[in-house]
């Protein structure tokens, strides 16, 4: 008996990937770095990735684009604008160039001159997150979809609401 339920468990596994089902669920959530939902556009594939402490999720476009999610712990004080501003020397030191700041946000060129990047810096709850994208810049109609699935994405991103401290008595 035990034999015929491993073959099915088996038959159904092969049969989810054969038809490219994914067996990892899209949309992320992670109570413990307080993100309740973040759920990219269809055609974004959930990855594998790497044990980097800092990244939450990491997704993949047939294009090449990557989309990521990473949070950590930040101080008091620390506002969305003061982390774009403290990674723009970073990312000049790994061969971003045309970088542009706006609060919160980093646009930049990848040294090579065909990808782009793209970030948007939140800070709630005493955690600091970074969504971006790096995508290639042509054709130009594919960067422009690809803008707008990361502004979906973005857009998408629920994080838990800041609780106020409890009144001591």
């Amino acid at each position: 008996m035990k034999s015929h339920l491993d073959m099915k468990r088996f038959c159904l596994l092969s049969a989810l990937l054969l038809t490219g089902a994914s067996l990892a669920p899209r949309v992320y959530r992670n109570d413990a770095m307080k993100v309740r939902a973040f759920d990219p556009p269809e055609g974004w594939l959930v990855a594998p990735q790497a044990s980097y402490p800092k990244v939450l999720a990491l997704y993949t476009h047939d294009s090449g684009a990557r989309l990521t999610l990473t949070a950590q712990k930040v101080a008091a004080g620390v506002t969305g604008e003061s982390l774009a501003e403290s990674s723009r020397a970073t990312l000049e030191r790994e061969g971003f160039r045309d970088i542009a700041l706006s609060p919160g946000r980093i646009d930049a060129a990848l040294s090579d001159g065909k990808r782009f990047l793209k970030q948007i810096y939140l800070v709630q709850s005493g955690f600091g997150y970074v969504v971006s994208l790096v995508g290639p810049k042509a054709p130009a109609a594919r960067a422009t979809r690809l803008v707008q699935d990361f502004d979906d994405a973005v857009h998408s991103l629920q994080l838990e609401p800041e609780t106020a401290p409890v009144p001591s008595r």
